[in-house]
């Protein structure tokens, strides 16, 4: 139990605090709360950073009661403090984070007391925030407001087709922090780029972010998926042709991608699909920065442009089965982006399920609903082969799927389901199997926590002690499993 101050307590600390300043009757007040709170970390050191008052909340944290504290120079309290460097300087430090001598971490304030004549009196020191965690709980909304925003101004702008940026590339993954920074020196250059990645990814928001931080942002961003464009077609669809050039040619001819990328940049997903014999005509393209349009007869026209090309396949295999040219791609291999799959990040793969999860309910205007922990765990282990664009969709059958508050496993889509999820050695896992072992060691860590009590485990699980046990029958679990 918490000894409350008496009133006579709390003159005499006001007045070694604030000195012979007049102190108000609401004023009074309001120093008795924070001295009488069991929340407020606070401690008031004189000008020889002497302890003068340390609230109750502080005393398990430092180890040492108020009366013990009294007086004593506060760096015999916590050696790591700078509550002495404040009271020497003057000069506040306010949201610092602050490790203490046990190894926790905490965000401070630390705010000079200024006397008559602008000398320093003391110091007070706050905490403002115990769990940083919460920080990286902030963090991750003001990323997704940043989002919002982003979205809102690009609605404004009308039908103008307006490039992503970096700062569309939402993220929490310090390797994805580091490939950002290296897109964004590759922008500054003016050098054909290639991003690798697999289905998903974002290739595409890469190329055209990299695109908005050049010179050539004022430029057309021309995107070819080269997939999606039949083999007798690709050559006249990249670099034009004249009128005549073939059987049904337009009259006039036409310009092709490159010619409508001059003065800005072309971006090819999926080159693994262009057919070699345009391989070596890219590569003349790339270098020479001249194209030949079909059935031109004519000297090379010049169009300056910039190449970024993407593809999800391996293209040092394909290099090694013939089926990509090796000069074209050692051309394009000089400056290259690889962006991980979501399975190798898992912190984003939370962060994006949160991301959506506030963006959808947004855009449909449902209540926002959460994961449970075991719908959680699934996500996380699942292997995401469609990544990003695979996340959302998900995401968003999730929110149709369930009519609670909550989203668990069942409301996840059919096909995760049948997933099989893998074991130490070489067995596979079904949903099924893996749950039921989540299961199983979820309740014996309970039981392990809970000293062997069914009733507090019951309570750590937020299950009915009925329920617990029901679970430990299905489950097999013994009492040596629980005292190992």
């Amino acid at each position: 139990m918490v000894r409350e101050l008496s009133h006579e307590e709390i003159v005499e600390y006001v007045k070694r605090i604030f000195g012979g300043y007049p102190v108000t009757d609401v004023g009074m007040e309001a120093i008795r709360v924070l001295m009488q709170s069991r929340y407020e970390g606070m401690i008031v050191v004189d000008d020889r950073c002497r302890t003068i008052f340390l609230s109750r909340a502080n005393e398990k944290f430092f180890g040492v009661s108020t009366e013990e504290a009294l007086f004593r120079p506060f760096p015999e309290i916590s050696p790591s403090t700078r509550l002495n460097v404040v009271v020497e300087t003057g000069r506040p430090e306010i949201g610092d984070v602050h490790i203490y001598d046990g190894g926790e971490m905490r965000i401070v304030a630390r705010i000079p007391i200024i006397g008559e004549g602008k000398s320093v009196k003391g110091a007070i020191g706050k905490i403002i925030f115990y769990n940083c965690e919460k920080l990286n709980e902030l963090a991750r909304t003001v990323a997704v407001l940043k989002a919002r925003l982003k979205k809102r101004e690009k609605e404004t702008q009308g039908k103008r087709e307006i490039p992503y940026t970096f700062n569309d590339i939402l993220y929490v993954n310090d390797r994805m922090g580091e490939i950002v920074s290296l897109a964004r020196k590759i922008a500054s250059t003016d050098s054909s780029v290639l991003i690798t990645g697999e289905t998903g990814t974002g290739k595409e928001l890469f190329a055209q972010a990299i695109h908005g931080e050049s010179r050539r942002r004022n430029g057309p961003f021309v995107s070819v998926n080269c997939s999606s464009i039949p083999e007798e077609l690709a050559e006249s669809e990249l670099f034009g042709f004249r009128e005549g050039a073939f059987s049904g040619a337009r009259k006039g001819g036409k310009k092709g991608k490159f010619h409508l990328a001059e003065g800005g940049t072309i971006f090819l997903d999926e080159i693994h699909e262009l057919p070699l014999r345009l391989q070596s005509k890219l590569l003349r393209a790339i270098q020479e920065k001249e194209i030949d349009p079909v059935g031109s007869d004519e000297k090379p026209e010049k169009v300056d442009f910039r190449l970024i090309a993407a593809s999800n396949q391996n293209l040092e295999d394909l290099v090694e089965k013939k089926r990509f040219r090796a000069d074209l791609f050692f051309r394009l291999n000089q400056t290259r982006i690889h962006i991980p799959p979501l399975r190798e990040r898992k912190d984003d793969i939370e962060f994006y399920l949160n991301h959506f999860l506030e963006e959808v309910s947004l855009k449909v205007g449902i209540t926002r609903k959460r994961f449970t922990r075991r719908a959680l765990s699934f996500l996380l282990e699942y292997s995401w082969p469609g990544n990003i664009r695979e996340l959302k969709n998900v995401v968003e059958q999730a929110l149709w799927s369930s009519r609670g508050t909550s989203i668990d496993v069942g409301d996840l889509p059919e096909y995760m389901k049948k997933v099989r999820f893998p074991e130490e050695g070489n067995g596979r896992l079904t949903l099924r199997e893996y749950l039921d072992r989540a299961e199983r060691s979820a309740i014996i860590d309970a039981l392990k926590r809970a000293g062997g009590s069914r009733t507090r485990a019951a309570e750590l699980l937020g299950l009915h002690r009925s329920a617990l046990f029901k679970k430990m029958r299905k489950h097999g679990i013994e009492e040596r499993e629980i005292w190992g």
